[in-house]
């Protein structure tokens, strides 16, 4: 998974790596719950192209976390993510981009 901190941030992923990518929201401090509801890993690549992968929503019931399998793809460079989700009851939220870098080998 992509939670590792190295001294400068997230550890890079490497081109052809499996990754599993999490999210797990929290409102006021408390668990929102993904349960019944559905999420969307939205990436953009360092030449600005944008990616959207569907993502299931994985867990116990109350606990419900958004999970995509990724496999690292190229080109390397400095990427950014964000999580387009919808709870149950068909409120949405958008997180604000993560950036991380992709690298051509360990």
């Amino acid at each position: 998974m992509n939670t590792q901190l190295v001294t400068t941030g997230l550890k890079p992923l490497t081109i052809n790596s499996n990754d599993t990518i999490l999210f797990q929201p929290f409102a006021n401090g408390v668990i929102w719950d993904l349960t019944g509801g559905s999420a969307t890993l939205r990436m953009v690549d360092p030449n600005g192209m944008v990616y959207a992968y569907p993502a299931s929503i994985v867990g116990p019931a109350g606990a419900g976390i958004a999970s995509y399998p990724w496999t690292v793809i190229a080109p390397p460079g400095d990427w950014r993510r964000a999580w387009d989700v919808t709870n149950a009851q068909g409120i949405r939220q958008v997180t604000l981009p993560l950036a991380f870098e992709v690298v051509a080998s360990p």
